[in-house]
């Protein structure tokens, strides 16, 4: 998994380059450490429409490193965005892990769930840490297309340098990837534009912040439920047998009638970010 796909020579020794032109003045980013009533108004923080799918309601493994959980155990790794009035305008959320431990890799194939179950098997065995993954990069809809990712990312690897780590991992979620589902990431990912950046809108973010792809995870993060569960999650019959494409879904959900089941096995792309 460490070789990089053929993308990444794209991106090789570019800079990082944010747009802090357009973030406007006042904002800071701050750790959640000891903010208790700053992490309430992150949690509450209205999801962007379109980001993911209503089906991801479903994934087990997000449910147990919940908000709540990330803050009480890891606040000094979420961070926040404050706007000029000092409410949270962005938020970024991460976990370290050990990645040496026999069993384990840097990249693996089961991506955010993997290494979410990592980290917290790290922390209940309090063993030490030698990577930071991060796990989401939020704006709030009413702050988007400002550059904001691109803020919340860098202050997310200065973060990990200050704490001690070397580098930052993240399983991406391409945001237009959900545009043609069925399209295989790995041609997805090494689609570029004139100037060598990628098609994608938040993979060029990590290409501008010095990131680099150095693989797919091809499991990254599932969600299995009955028939009914999907029909509940997306207003679709979920009828027949085979492929069924639904809103904000990377890849076809695998519908078996007979056994009442559907499974939705999405990838994302590993990128290293070396601090």
């Amino acid at each position: 998994m460490e070789t990089a796909l053929p993308i990444a020579h794209a991106w090789a020794g570019r800079r990082p380059r944010l747009h802090h032109q357009e973030c406007g003045v006042g904002m800071q980013v701050v750790t959640l450490l000891g903010r208790p009533e700053t992490a309430l108004q992150a949690l509450r923080m209205p999801v962007p429409q379109g980001e993911g799918g209503t089906f991801m309601q479903g994934h087990m493994v997000a449910k147990l490193l919940s908000f709540k959980r990330l803050y009480e155990r890891w606040p000094q790794f979420m961070l926040v965005l404050l706007g000029e009035n000092g409410e949270p305008i962005a938020r970024g959320l991460s976990v370290p892990f050990a990645s040496q431990l026999p069993g384990r890799e840097l990249y693996p194939s089961h991506g955010w769930g993997k290494v979410a179950v990592w980290a917290a098997e790290d922390a209940l065995d309090d063993a030490r840490t030698d990577t930071v993954c991060a796990l989401e990069i939020m704006v709030h809809p009413e702050h988007r297309g400002k550059g904001l990712s691109g803020m919340v990312l860098q202050a997310m690897r200065e973060n990990a340098k200050q704490l001690g780590y070397s580098r930052l991992i993240a399983p991406v979620r391409p945001s237009i990837k959900s545009d043609e589902p069925s399209t295989p990431m790995e041609e997805f990912v090494n689609r570029v534009r004139s100037d060598g950046l990628p098609v994608d809108p938040w993979l060029r973010v990590h290409a501008r912040a010095g990131g680099k792809i150095t693989g797919i995870a091809e499991c990254s993060q599932t969600v299995q439920g009955s028939l009914e569960q999907w029909r509940h999650w997306t207003g679709l019959p979920f009828h027949e047998d085979g492929e069924t494409v639904v809103p904000g879904g990377l890849v076809p959900v695998l519908v078996s009638v007979r056994q009442d089941i559907a499974t939705y096995t999405e990838p994302n792309v590993w990128v290293l970010h070396s601090i």
